[in-house]
């Protein structure tokens, strides 16, 4: 697999001993580690509102890090000088499969390579969310967050927050486009960075793939108006419409829930006899893939496509039916998350990560292309396990710079252009 390429480039890295034990850090209202409590309904990895939560100690983390502390210490720093540390993430700890398997590898995996207690505390993924989310972290005590922003422009009140408490962060699934606010951010000393997939190529990808299929007429699900992710998917698919000269002939934006995706596509097919293909754009409902397929199946129109970005769960007995026929989507939405994992505790623990922005490094997952019912099954035996580990501990330990001094953002890079499952 082209995970393993992982193994020939840390070979040529500098390799110290293991560490040992996990620290035990305060945790905030969320659940800490491996505990999940309450009702823990998925939050989506779109814009899907989730009004998970999880119970938990409200001990606080006692952390008071500062720019020319904990973020700048020494390369070369010992195991045994780790400090305990906590990092919290608006996702609850189970649920979804994505959410099974970043809790597995932060809490099991992470946690004891770094000395690291993750806080899991379920938001929602709108501004206000994103918000209430950052300053009840910070006031709980946390060392670090990694969010999904819905947009750019909640960032700059997210940054002087972090600035003022010394509370390092980290996005998750999206990049930042407005330049003023990029520059904004990477002027912080608590930012170190973000990982994400290329939207607009992705959305171009699928534009594609529906034009060399001779789709002329689709119907997207999408995203609102403004959401970063949704509006770049969409660019990359305009320039496949014009190209391959696709119409959109319908549109449903922000959808809240089941019953909403199945009228939008009852919608689509009553309102044109000649549609080809149904594209879930953005993943606003969960389920909003198998909504899709079963909405199709039930008109008796099968001669219609869904495609889709993000790969649902049970992939395979979707594209069984013959009506999901192309997905694309980051090999778990969980990668993207445990990725600024990583960059988090290397800068807590005063190791960031280096490059020509230290510390701030732009890293992105490729995406991955699934067109057969083959394919399908490979992706879903490895993304169905709860317990599938993105790095073995070896490879993790190399990730980590107090370990290993050379590690840096271009090898982080190197590693995820060439990872599967």
């Amino acid at each position: 697999m082209k995970r393993r390429f992982l193994a020939a480039v840390m070979t040529a890295m500098l390799t110290v001993g293991l560490l040992a034990g996990c620290g035990d850090a305060g945790g905030s209202g969320g659940s800490t580690g491996g505990d999940a409590g309450g009702d823990a309904n998925a939050a989506d990895a779109g814009n899907d509102a989730a009004d998970a939560g999880s119970a938990g100690d409200d001990t606080g983390a006692d952390t008071e890090s500062d720019a020319t502390g904990a973020g700048t210490g020494s390369d070369s720093a010992a195991a045994a000088d780790l400090n305990e540390i906590t990092i919290a993430v608006p996702f609850a700890d189970s649920g979804v499969m994505f959410m099974n398997q970043m809790s597995y590898n932060l809490n099991e995996k992470l946690g004891p390579v770094a000395k690291v207690k993750t806080v899991y505390q379920a938001s929602t993924f709108d501004a206000d969310g994103c918000l209430t989310f950052v300053e009840s972290e910070i006031a709980a005590g946390v060392d670090g967050l990694m969010f999904c922003p819905p947009s750019d422009s909640v960032l700059p009140t997210i940054c002087s927050l972090c600035d003022e408490a010394g509370v390092y962060w980290a996005i998750s699934m999206r990049s930042i486009n407005d330049e003023e606010i990029k520059a904004m951010c990477e002027a912080s000393p608590y930012y170190v960075g973000n990982c994400y997939e290329d939207e607009e190529n992705t959305g171009y990808l699928v534009g594609k793939y529906l034009g060399e299929s001779d789709a002329k007429k689709i119907a997207i699900i999408t995203t609102t108006k403004g959401d970063t992710t949704g509006d770049a998917r969409e660019a990359g698919l305009a320039r496949a419409c014009e190209e391959f000269d696709i119409e959109i002939v319908g549109e449903a934006r922000g959808l809240a829930q089941a019953s909403d995706v199945t009228n939008a596509v009852e919608s689509f097919l009553s309102a044109n006899a000649d549609l080809d293909a149904v594209f879930c754009v953005g993943t606003t409902v969960t389920g909003v893939q198998e909504i899709s397929v079963k909405a199709v199946q039930d008109s008796g129109r099968e001669d219609v496509k869904v495609v889709c970005i993000d790969h649902p769960e049970g992939i395979t007995a979707l594209f069984e039916t013959g009506i999901l026929t192309y997905s694309v989507g980051t090999p778990s939405f969980a990668l993207d998350m445990y990725v600024c994992g990583i960059k988090l505790v290397n800068a807590v623990q005063g190791t960031p990560i280096s490059g020509s922005l230290e510390g701030k490094s732009t890293n992105f997952v490729d995406m991955a292309e699934i067109r057969t019912v083959e394919e399908a099954k490979a992706y879903e035996e490895a993304g169905s396990n709860p317990e599938y580990v993105f790095f073995e501990e070896d490879e993790l330990q190399q990730m980590m710079r107090w370990n290993n001094p050379d590690f840096d953002e271009n090898a982080l890079q190197e590693l995820l252009s060439n990872y599967e499952l």
